[in-house]
């Protein structure tokens, strides 16, 4: 088995070039997976259904990456200590300030690098790593950023809190699109404010004041699930009392909020009984529906409280429904007299891909209950139920729970003007970037352009440009992995929506088969992935099937792998590629490393001469692996 890795500018026209041609390293990785092929139990292939298909141990998914310092430079640059940036004074203050403020990446361009004139063109260090080795489980055995590296900053790995703002996999991770913070609801903490709404709002009304719902209190510290929190009281009449976040209304948060077949979406909260059980609901729905202007697509979960044998307010068991090609799920939390928790459930419902929507139809989160009490004259009573801790995430089943106080999540939330730092490819609506002479004593003061020796935004026409976390295209999850297409599956050809299979089997005895694996890295991914210190490195993984079954999260270090979290729904045959939170683990096939940086362009800046970082032209990669 031989590899050869192929980079063409302008493939597929008359002026198509080769620039660049490498064989690349074969790893242990791949002589795993054709072991567990053949050496798969047939007792295990009986019970899980559709474990020895053959896609199972293909090649499912491309990755990019640099060397180990280059993410501690570039637009990942960060200070170390937080004495650096705590005050307007101090050298770093304006710059960390300014990206956290308007959302704007800076890479400083200068003399020392590369190249000596960097007017409009940024030509980050030559530095291709560590040497590839057949024993490798990832590109680059350190790719922590400089964020990562502050104090202040942690992320939850296996119920145990880890320094660093998210978990590195060796690569290039994707987190200007799916943020530190799942959670896609604005105002998570204050459901009065104006993107909050019920089913119809009064004329002349406000928000809240609307058909069923009569209010929203929130109650005192400590009511809520968690310590410290407090509850939300959501009172109402008649047959149907609603809560929903309006799809119009958020400020363009809006638009990461959508059906996607690349994209696994669920809706939770918490719910707890009212202290008088007589205002209980006889039922709870938790539902998302698309909007797509002529229609309204529902998705319904419904969860019941059966009221028999509580006690204080504490339901005996909370059932589950699924509807409309949904699933539904209910957690009850730990009841511990010195906590919060008696009698608070999270109730969720889950959609893989489309399920019966189209893609781009936005998601509108909603919270029903219907009051059990009915007149002689068939009218609805009252009702009363506590919830708390809305989220709406781009994943197969719920996780941790994590607030938005504001239309996004702030820095402290694990929000974009945080992860902006962690990089590393356009945002769904493009991402906004300047290069600098400097970052030390940026005066925010003054208008932020006067800092740019050049700025503009990657992609320049989002709408024309094929990357890789266009709305219509999601092919890349929040850790960097690109989605690889089998042809012979899905039936997609076109390279610009991820990497695309394609085999030459000859009929004689003497032909080579080979495999080939083409992906179109856009103008947009390629600029900004040049701020973020370019791309030296790059891979073919397969699945982990072992830990994708049991429903691990996580990445290698030390060639070892470090669980993250467990999935309360693992992935199960046909297993398919995801965006954003991806429930597949991914082993390590083949890599490769250039001498050079794919991503590189130089320019003069000269009068009369194209910027070269307004001028990238697409790139296309094609993988080949050939079967002596």
């Amino acid at each position: 088995m031989k590899g050869i890795v192929e980079i063409y500018k302008n493939y597929g026209t008359p002026e198509e070039e080769l620039i660049h041609q490498e064989n690349n390293l074969i790893v242990d990785g791949a002589g795993e997976v054709i072991c567990d092929l053949l050496t798969t139990p047939s007792g295990a292939v009986s019970s899980v259904t559709q474990l020895a298909d053959s896609s199972n141990y293909t090649v499912q998914a491309l990755s990019f990456g640099k060397a180990s310092d280059a993410y501690k430079t570039n637009a990942h640059f960060y200070p170390y200590d937080a004495r650096q940036y705590a005050g307007p004074q101090t050298e770093y203050h304006g710059y960390v300030d300014l990206v956290k403020h308007d959302h704007t990446l800076r890479a400083v361009s200068t003399s020392g690098q590369n190249i000596d004139n960097t007017v409009s063109s940024y030509d980050p260090l030559n530095d291709v790593g560590t040497t590839p080795n057949p024993f490798d489980r990832v590109l680059e055995p350190d790719t922590r950023t400089a964020i990562d590296f502050t104090v202040n900053q942690i992320h939850s790995m296996n119920g145990s809190l880890m320094q660093g703002r998210a978990p590195h996999y060796g690569h290039n991770l994707n987190r200007l699109v799916s943020n530190t913070n799942p959670n896609l609801i604005s105002y998570t903490d204050n459901p009065h404010n104006g993107v909050w709404v019920s089913s119809t709002v009064k004329a002349g009304g406000s928000p809240l004041d609307a058909l069923g719902l009569s209010g929203v209190t929130i109650s005192g510290t400590n009511t809520g699930p968690f310590y410290g929190t407090s509850a939300f009281l959501v009172e109402g009449s008649g047959n149907t009392i609603t809560l929903r976040q309006d799809v119009s209304a958020n400020r363009g948060w809006g638009e990461r909020r959508y059906f996607h077949e690349n994209l696994d979406n669920t809706f939770s909260a918490y719910v707890r009984l009212p202290d008088d059980l007589s205002l209980a609901p006889s039922s709870v729905t938790i539902t998302m529906k698309g909007d797509n202007m002529t229609a309204v697509l529902s998705h319904a979960s419904k969860a019941v409280f059966n009221l028999s044998g509580g006690n204080n307010g504490e339901p005996a068991h909370l059932t589950s429904q699924g509807a409309s090609k949904a699933f539904g799920g209910v957690e009850t939390l730990g009841i511990d007299p010195t906590s919060s928790h008696v009698g608070w459930q999270r109730i969720h419902v889950r959609v893989k891909g489309l399920m019966g929507a189209t893609n781009g139809n936005k998601i509108r989160p909603i919270v029903q209950f219907n009051p059990s009490a009915v007149d002689v004259d068939g009218n609805f009573g009252e009702a009363h139920l506590y919830q708390y801790g809305w989220q709406l995430e781009e994943s197969f089943g719920p996780t941790k729970y994590q607030n938005v106080s504001g239309v996004k999540p702030s820095f402290n939330e694990g929000g974009l003007d945080g992860d902006l730092f962690l990089g590393c490819w356009p945002d769904t609506t493009g991402t906004k970037f300047a290069i600098t002479s400097s970052i030390k004593g940026l005066d925010n003061t003054k208008p932020y352009q006067s800092t740019f020796m050049a700025s503009a935004i990657y992609p320049m026409t989002p709408a024309t440009d094929a990357f890789f976390n266009l709305s219509s295209v999601r092919c890349m999850d929040q850790n960097g992995f690109i989605e690889v297409h089998g042809s012979g599956f899905d039936g997609v050809t076109d390279a610009t929506k991820g990497a695309v299979v394609s085999s030459l089997l000859g009929t004689g005895l003497s032909s080579i088969g080979e495999v080939a694996y083409t992906c179109t890295i856009s103008s947009g991914d390629l600029g900004l992935a040049n701020l973020y210190g370019g791309i030296f490195k790059c891979g073919l993984w397969t699945l982990d099937l072992k830990n994708t079954l049991q429903g691990n999260v996580g990445h290698y270090h030390n060639n070892k792998f470090s669980i993250i979290d467990k999935r309360e729904y693992p992935a199960q045959p046909p297993l398919n590629f995801k965006a954003g939170n991806s429930n597949l683990v991914y082993k390590l096939f083949a890599e490769k490393s250039f001498t050079l940086n794919l991503c590189r362009i130089k320019d003069s800046g000269t009068a009369g001469s194209t910027a070269g970082y307004l001028d990238y032209d697409p790139l296309t990669l094609i993988w080949r692996i050939r079967f002596i």
